[in-house]
């Protein structure tokens, strides 16, 4: 009945070949119904690039390219992937239909408005995810080797697209794997009889056979201004000081040991207490915020350089989507960079906010003075207050009368210090915010001074400057870094964000004067760094494996030459750019202002590895074995049956040599039979490129498997 009933359904879909043809291309081109399920199913059976062999290293492929994006596109864009991914991954174990051409152009459309939609407009981060998302569909599409191909290609933009992202050696080297194991899919694609293994080997050799040439280019080429990647602005956020602190602001940074920058020093590293990281300048206070405020008409500062030896340091900024650069308080020389100033307050500013990585160095003296020349304006910037009457009245009274008790400001910083210091204030690195405690904005000073006393860094900084402004005193904010944690293997110095800092300076006897109000409460803040205050735990947390900070003290040895590694590839790779590549051309004697005679040492150098691989791959000629990979197998089965004492000999043919085994060894006649059959259709057969590959793989698997086995004693012994 079975056999029956499979009979007719085969003459039946015999006879609607064409119908069933016609419902594939239905299919194809306009989407399927139920009537057309059959059919795709069906032309899901006979396409090849359903077979889990042929789609699986391409949807491996497609995954790899793609995995290093998750974290930068949105959340739908996301478990769109997801789902795509994981049903073309189904289709492995069953056949599902699959959408035709107006269903997949209608698919395309709704993509990109939901990347551009779903990421904050056309940003880089949208044609990235757009990018994902159509490989993703175009998986849909697979039905010849030239849909497979260009599905490769397309995984070449999204894995190099990754460098907009990250820089960092640990992204490098998943980048260079995912190049690799891609153009392994490429040559499994064009020539899908060689084993998968096989085209990861020769995607190696290319590579290597590749990377003289990439050298001589990489150190060679003309290069920009910039470092290796011109990388756009992304429009994700940053972490770290922006340009409006207020309470509670830079307590978030307490605890993210995300790194803000490293600086290296020409000699010895200066005190902990001297390591202050200057960053902008606020002088505007509305009541709960500091702003940089209006500059116009300010006069600028003299520096007036100290006896003690200055301070020379190479700093590599982390991108932090600001308009300024940090330098080592009070300095006088910063390197010369487009679009880059010293501000009349000590400021380095620059025309367009940090986006990528950066290095400067610069020169600071940590005691020179910086004189305030005329003091016009500061009566109105250095003492601006909201008005007396919106908030902060006990505050206010409390300056003033230490304005009338003492006719110095210098008294008046010295009382407003005792305060703090015999005030029962508590310095924290979790305080919260005014407003949490259901206190209005326009009296967080007073709730601060008067009731709460435990903050962090920016509480004491603003209401010591209130306190001094409400006493007549020209006080100024200043947010940066203090601090940092010492790198024993490289020498240089980590600023974590968790190292953020804000202080306040003080105009007295006409020279601005660094004031900590953090140090009348928590000395021991200036004096340790940030991974001490927060005191890691001894045992190893998930969240430490993804941030190296977080690592406990008996793997921070780990975590320091990890970093080290970071910083060295930045600086010899990453940040390679047209100063650096001048010198070391100087340090050759070679004059890299001379366009013409770079490009005759670049062609020079091409020219040499060229040479090099004609010797290579014409005078040293691989032997015998390695040219005729079959042969090779042939011998490695001959030296096997060598144990067993038989032997070929010249005269005898491939068959007739199984026959000879056979009648000796019948118990090794199969696994014999199964090297000599592939092999002899290798010889003696014309084959094409895939099935060639294909049977190669056979017999070098038939190889491996044959085994001499030792004769049974029952056929050992001799007839009587």
């Amino acid at each position: 009945m079975t056999s029956t009933h499979s009979g007719f359904r085969s003459k039946m879909l015999s006879r609607r070949r064409g119908k069933d043809d016609a419902g594939v291309h239905t299919v194809l081109r306009g989407g399927f119904s139920g009537a057309d399920t059959e059919s795709a199913l069906l032309w899901n059976r006979h396409n090849p690039w359903t077979k889990p062999g042929r789609r699986g290293p391409l949807l491996a492929a497609v995954v790899l390219a793609c995995l290093l994006h998750l974290v930068n596109i949105s959340v739908p864009t996301l478990l769109l992937c997801l789902g795509m991914w994981g049903y073309h991954f189904a289709g492995f174990f069953r056949p599902l239909p699959r959408p035709g051409a107006k269903l997949i152009t209608v698919a395309g459309a709704l993509l990109f408005l939901a990347a551009a939609g779903t990421n904050e407009g056309l940003t880089v981060e949208a044609f990235v995810s757009l990018l994902v998302l159509m490989i993703a569909l175009k998986l849909f599409e697979l039905r010849h080797q030239h849909d497979a191909t260009m599905t490769v290609i397309l995984n070449y933009f999204v894995i190099v697209s990754g460098m907009f992202f990250s820089d960092s050696l640990l992204v490098t080297g998943y980048i260079a794997f995912a190049l690799l194991y891609n153009t392994a899919v490429l040559v499994h694609v064009r020539q899908p009889g060689m084993a998968l293994g096989r085209s990861f080997r020769l995607a190696g050799r290319l590579s290597l056979q590749a990377l003289p040439f990439m050298l001589i280019f990489f150190i060679f080429f003309p290069r920009f201004q910039g470092g290796l990647w011109g990388r756009p602005t992304l429009m994700q956020e940053r972490v770290g000081i922006s340009d409006t602190i207020r309470m509670g602001s830079i307590a978030s940074l307490a605890e993210n040991t995300e790194v803000a920058f490293r600086v290296s020093f020409a000699g010895a590293v200066p005190p902990v207490g001297e390591l202050y990281w200057r960053g902008l300048i606020l002088w505007d206070f509305d009541g709960l915020s500091w702003t940089r405020g209006e500059r116009r008409g300010l006069v600028p500062e003299r520096t007036v350089r100290s006896s003690a030896p200055p301070v020379d340091y190479i700093i590599t900024l982390e991108a932090h989507q600001q308009r300024w650069l940090y330098s080592l308080d009070r300095p006088v020389r910063m390197q010369q960079m487009r679009g880059t100033w010293m501000g009349n307050e000590g400021e380095i500013l620059t025309w367009r906010p940090v986006t990528s990585r950066l290095q400067y160095s610069g020169t600071s003296d940590p005691r020179a003075e910086r004189q305030q020349l005329q003091q016009g304006r500061l009566a109105q910037m250095g003492l601006q207050l909201p008005d007396a009457g919106t908030g902060n009245k006990r505050a206010r009274e409390l300056a003033l009368s230490w304005q009338q008790g003492n006719p110095e400001s210098r008294a008046v910083v010295n009382e407003a210090f005792n305060f703090f210091s015999r005030g029962g204030f508590r310095y924290t690195l979790s305080p919260g915010t005014p407003t949490a405690a259901g206190v209005g904005a326009e009296n967080a000073i007073d709730h601060f001074l008067f009731t709460g006393k435990a903050g962090f860094c920016e509480h004491y900084a603003t209401s010591f400057a209130f306190l001094m402004r409400a006493a007549g005193v020209p006080t100024r904010l200043v947010g940066g870094y203090l601090g940092g944690s010492l790198n024993p293997y490289g020498n240089y110095l980590i600023v974590r964000q968790s190292d953020a800092h804000v202080w306040c300076e003080v105009l007295l006897d006409g020279e601005w004067q660094r004031i900590d109000p953090t140090a009348a409460v928590a000395p021991e803040r200036l004096q340790t760094n940030s991974l001490s205050r927060l005191g890691m735990d001894e045992g190893l947390t998930l969240d430490a494996l993804f941030n190296l900070g977080r690592l406990p003290a008996w793997l921070q040895p780990l975590a320091n030459g990890w970093d080290l590694l970071n910083m060295r590839w930045n600086q010899w790779v990453m940040q390679y750019s047209f100063a650096e590549q001048s010198r070391l051309f100087s340090r050759l004697g070679l004059d890299s202002s001379r366009g013409a005679a770079m490009l005759s040492l670049l062609i020079a150098g091409i020219a040499l590895i060229g040479i090099v691989y004609f010797f290579l791959l014409v005078f040293l000629k691989p032997g015998v074995q390695e040219r005729d990979k079959v042969a090779l197998f042939w011998q490695r089965f001959l030296k096997k049956l060598d144990k067993a004492q038989i032997h070929y000999s010249s005269s005898q043919g491939p068959v007739q040599f199984l026959q000879h085994i056979s009648s000796l060894r019948p118990d090794m006649a199969d696994a014999a039979a199964a090297v000599v059959r592939p092999y002899v259709r290798l010889r003696y057969s014309k084959l094409g490129e895939e099935e060639r590959s294909e049977l190669e793989g056979q017999l070098k698997e038939a190889v491996r498997r044959f085994s001499v086995q030792a004769l049974p004693k029952e056929q050992k012994k001799k007839p009587a």
